[in-house]
């Protein structure tokens, strides 16, 4: 398998859709499972993914008219080495996403444990046209909402966001 990502452009007439070229983004792993991706911009794109024992990010730059993705580097937002991690990301601006995760607490076994606390890490953005770099910003871990399988979000404005999940805590998942 290959792990690949491309852009589609809609004709707002026909509605027909035409796609670019496709850019492999997890070269070095044979595979790359439930990958998500947000908009930061018209020409950006934030990704996440696994890399062997890591969930890291990304970030996309499209250059108009050929459609070509040009791709940042890779920074690690969570360890995955157990193979154990769940995670979502939410594009607030050309300058910054979250990139949501938990990883599954292994202390728990009634009834399984694939549960484990929210946590939120900061993405910053550089941005130089197609020379995008992305770092790390400040993490947040609650203590109280406990994950539950997949989690979602969405921007409402640049900086803030609504994520769902299951609360584990409630009686969810």
């Amino acid at each position: 398998q290959t792990s690949t990502v491309q852009v589609g452009i809609v004709d707002p007439v026909s509605y027909v859709i035409t796609f670019g070229p496709s850019l492999e983004y997890n070269p070095n792993v044979p595979y790359s499972f439930t990958p998500v991706i947000a908009r930061l911009s018209d020409s950006q794109f934030a990704l996440c993914y696994y890399s062997d024992t890591s969930a890291v990010a990304r970030v996309g730059t499209v250059t108009s008219g050929t459609l070509n993705i040009v791709l940042s580097n890779v920074v690690a937002f969570a360890d995955n080495s157990n193979y154990d991690v769940m995670f979502g990301v939410v594009g607030l601006s050309d300058s910054l996403f979250l990139a949501l995760h938990y990883n599954a607490d292994a202390t728990r076994t009634t009834p399984v444990n694939y549960v484990g606390p929210l946590q939120a890490t900061i993405i910053n953005v550089h941005s130089a046209g197609a020379n995008t770099a992305i770092s790390l910003g400040s993490s947040f871990t609650s203590t109280t909402a406990i994950v539950s399988g997949f989690m979602f979000g969405t921007g409402l404005s640049n900086s803030s966001a609504v994520v769902c999940f299951s609360d584990y805590n409630t009686g969810g998942g």
